[in-house]
């Protein structure tokens, strides 16, 4: 049997050719489904696991928080960690019942929140404190270390005080203390304890104090007392009262040089002098009796 086809050949190619385009189309279709479809899986995978990975972090710091202000309640509230004993280190003079006094309002309260610093500002209020520090000792001890001043000299005012080597007013003497140089500074006008006072020829005039105490010349004799007369020099008094010495206060150094090769030519003669003048430039008076009734003994620096 023989099957003849009635269309035209013009309508049997338009039908091969819409056949052919529409046979493209589904193909380009699958290949397009092929590439994208694993691809789409990938990156839906990512996005679920960054979701995840976040998710545990947010989760991890929440534990954390909640953990963190736990330990916060308990260390600030847990009677375990209220103060129950405080200690004092390095007081001798400061009296012990009003460093106790300043602590108490501490006793009782938590190691934490504790106000160290309401506790200290009274006890630095003290002449007697240079420094004062707080170390807390867990769980429920609190010491306390103070620096007290240290007395360096006597400052001869319209009463005498305590001084300590900055040159702070500690106390007024009370005679425990005799032994330390004493400064006659005269009249300074009102001084407040716990504050400096300033005058600039103390330190060097005990340093060379100091220094001529030092010398064998006068180990029996120490020098004792300093004071200052115009114009610009120190007087140093010994102890016993019958040795006096002068000096510049502009020429201490050069005084002290000259002094001492003037001990080299008197050798055992200095012992008798009671006035010795140290205040001239190149020369050194000494004096037999004191400076108020004698004869000078006039010696060059050779």
């Amino acid at each position: 049997m023989v099957d003849y086809s009635t269309t035209s050949p013009q309508n049997r190619s338009s039908g091969w050719k819409r056949a052919h385009t529409q046979r493209s189309k589904r193909q380009k279709k699958k290949a397009v489904r092929y590439r994208t479809g694993p691809k789409r899986e990938v990156n839906a995978r990512k996005v679920l696991r960054l979701g995840l990975d976040w998710g545990a972090r947010g989760l991890l710091a929440v534990v954390l928080m909640y953990g963190l202000f736990h330990a916060y309640q308990f260390f600030t509230t847990a009677p375990q960690f209220r103060i129950s004993r405080i200690t004092f280190h390095g007081n001798k003079t400061v009296d012990a019942e009003h460093l106790y006094m300043a602590a108490q309002p501490v006793f009782g309260e938590n190691i934490f929140h504790a106000d160290i610093d309401g506790v200290l500002k009274p006890i630095r209020l003290n002449h007697w404190v240079q420094d004062v520090s707080a170390i807390r000792k867990l769980p429920q001890s609190l010491h306390i270390h103070v620096q007290e001043r240290t007395p360096y000299a006597r400052l001869e005012l319209e009463q005498t005080y305590l001084m300590d080597p900055y040159g702070v007013l500690i106390a007024p003497d009370s005679g425990v203390y005799s032994d330390l140089p004493l400064i006659q500074a005269g009249t300074l006008g009102e001084v407040e304890l716990g504050k400096p006072v300033h005058i600039d020829w103390v330190v060097p005039g005990l340093k060379a104090m100091n220094a001529l105490n030092q010398l064998g010349a006068f180990r029996e004799q120490p020098f004792h007392a300093v004071r200052f007369t115009q114009p610009h020099h120190l007087i140093f008094t010994s102890k016993s009262g019958q040795v006096s010495l002068r000096m510049a206060v502009d020429r201490l150094v050069e005084g002290f040089d000259n002094f001492k090769v003037v001990l080299e030519a008197l050798q055992s003669d200095i012992g008798k002098a009671r006035f010795i003048d140290l205040s001239f430039a190149g020369r050194v008076v000494v004096r037999d009796e004191p400076w108020e009734s004698g004869t000078d003994t006039s010696i060059k620096k050779s």
